[in-house]
């Protein structure tokens, strides 16, 4: 276990490294959703709103939740 923060320069690194990771797997599981089996069965739920609002984002299926909004943002700490 460290005892002592990061740098600033790490810091700003690492975090910078956990955004563009972050980034690169919500577009490519969102990507992924929209396949025509997938997007029947678990991504059209999102898609039922119309209206561009922040509550959207989470009216989901429980898998789509788990893969496009958990996941990525999980995968930064495991890094």
């Amino acid at each position: 276990m460290a005892t002592e923060l990061p740098s600033l320069f790490v810091g700003i690194i690492h975090f910078l490294f956990c955004m563009l990771l972050r980034e690169v797997t919500f577009y490519y599981s969102h990507r992924l959703l929209h396949h025509p089996i997938l997007y029947k069965w678990i991504h059209k739920k999102h898609h039922n709103w119309i209206s561009p609002v922040a509550i959207s984002a989470a009216y989901c299926h429980p898998i789509e939740h788990v893969v496009s909004n958990v996941l990525p943002i999980a995968l930064g700490k495991l890094a």
